[in-house]
């Protein structure tokens, strides 16, 4: 468990810090030894945490995996949510965020990199048909992120189903498995933090309620 949050923590640091982040983390992944490497991991964790602005990570509702952190912009107060769950081999994770009224998603697989224009993803929801689609690589080559964040969020639901296959540099595969578990109050958490209903209706269109990437 102590190395799951560990994980967590450390890919929350480079979803949110970008490149800068995964230099200060170059020395921690040069570590031969699992105990040094952990400790290492961790001080990173603590340096890169304001205790005044973050609030402790808590597990979601009922029996979900997910670890989430509510906090407030330093800058204007606005909500400041992330939610990370781990696949079920603990190889992979998805990151949720709404920071800035934006929102985010991502998802990150050990050994996974891809650094360039794009990532090939192929993902399946429930027994729904497979889509076959292009993100973004993050700019630390080690986190894929979603073009159309708000309506792959929308096609999620409670004790759902979601698998990824993300392509690295090699055109290799790499496969995850997530529960999803209690997400409707996760859902409802990011799109009220992120303002989904007030950003549809400023703009006229209607909110995205399914993902429009080509099936496969």
């Amino acid at each position: 468990m102590r190395t799951t949050l560990i994980i967590i923590a450390c890919i929350t640091v480079l979803f949110a810090a970008g490149a800068p982040a995964q230099d200060a983390s170059t020395p921690c992944r040069q570590i031969k030894d699992d105990g040094r490497r952990l400790k290492c991991y961790d001080r990173l964790d603590r340096s890169t945490s304001n205790p005044q602005e973050r609030s402790a990570p808590r597990r979601g509702g009922g029996d979900t995996g997910w670890i989430i952190t509510d906090e407030r912009s330093p800058l204007d107060d606005s909500p400041l949510v992330s939610a990370a769950l781990a696949s079920t081999d603990d190889r992979s994770h998805l990151l949720l965020r709404c920071k800035d009224r934006k929102t985010e998603v991502a998802v990150s697989t050990t050994g996974f990199i891809k650094c360039g224009p794009d990532v090939r993803v192929v993902y399946r929801v429930n027994q729904d048909q497979a889509v076959e689609t292009v993100w973004r690589p993050h700019p630390s080559c080690y986190l894929a992120l979603s073009p159309a964040p708000i309506p792959f969020i929308r096609a999620l639901a409670d004790g759902g189903k979601l698998f990824v296959r993300m392509y690295d540099n090699h055109d290799a595969p790499s496969d995850a498995s997530f529960n999803l578990g209690n997400f409707s109050k996760l859902r409802s958490r990011l799109a009220e933090a992120c303002e989904w209903d007030a950003a549809s209706s400023s703009s006229g269109n209607p909110a995205p309620n399914a993902p429009t990437e080509r099936p496969r």
